[in-house]
């Protein structure tokens, strides 16, 4: 209820109904003797002691799941779950064939300003600037375009609609690379990034994560870091 803020979405996710839901969060005020939520008509929202309860049985979950982590360890068979999150990367240039169709190809990233630039905002990048490399070193372009959004998966359908180049990481685009609807253009620039795995320390015992790790590892290596004829890693 703390993530899904619904009876319905929480009952649709661990098969159980609405009425199930509601009457196990009452049998639970009850004993701990708080609300642990306010419903009115429209929404449901955690209340505050709710919220300290949820970080309790956060904190009492991760210790379970280390336990179980020490235990698959021992027995080396990973089990648990696994939660992912991820930034979306930069690092390519991408268009639409409708858009080369209306616009010139450009030669060089001096002609970036001229052209329609879908530009992502993002809180710790200054709006419109490009910083891409060649073999020659680093150059930075400022780009506008009628259309900006801070939702990648937006900006990415703008391009596929034809209103605009992109910068986006080849493996946010490689199927629309690969089918023909996106076009890597001046690939003698780009922008670098690197992949890291971060985990919480103590956890770095974990057979689970140590496993997780390595499979990510295996499939950027096969998957995205091979020579490409439209993609060159660096």
């Amino acid at each position: 209820m703390a993530k899904r803020a619904s009876f319905v979405a929480v009952a649709e996710e661990i098969g159980a109904s609405p009425a199930f839901i509601s009457k196990r969060i009452a049998i639970l005020e009850n004993v701990l003797n708080v609300s642990l939520l306010h419903r009115t008509t429209r929404r449901v929202s955690i209340t505050e002691d709710g919220e300290r309860i949820y970080e309790w049985a956060q904190h009492i979950l991760n210790d379970v799941n280390q336990m179980l982590d020490e235990l698959s360890e021992l027995r080396q068979e990973p089990q648990g779950k696994i939660r992912i999150t991820s930034s979306f990367g930069f690092g390519r240039k991408f268009v639409a064939p409708a858009y080369l169709a209306r616009n010139p190809m450009p030669k060089s990233i001096n002609e970036l300003p001229s052209h329609a630039c879908l530009v992502i905002k993002e809180r710790d990048h200054p709006f419109g600037i490009w910083k891409l490399q060649n073999s020659t070193g680093t150059q930075s372009v400022k780009v506008t375009g009628p259309m900006s959004s801070n939702h990648v998966e937006i900006i990415h359908q703008w391009c596929l609609d034809g209103h605009g180049i992109t910068l986006r990481s080849y493996w946010d685009v490689r199927e629309n690379i690969k089918s023909g609807a996106l076009i890597h253009i001046l690939p003698e620039y780009y922008q670098p990034a690197n992949i890291w795995a971060v985990y919480v320390t103590r956890l770095a015992i974990s057979a689970r994560i140590r496993v997780t790790v390595e499979f990510l590892e295996r499939y950027f290596q096969e998957h995205y870091l091979e020579q490409k004829d439209d993609f060159q890693t660096r």
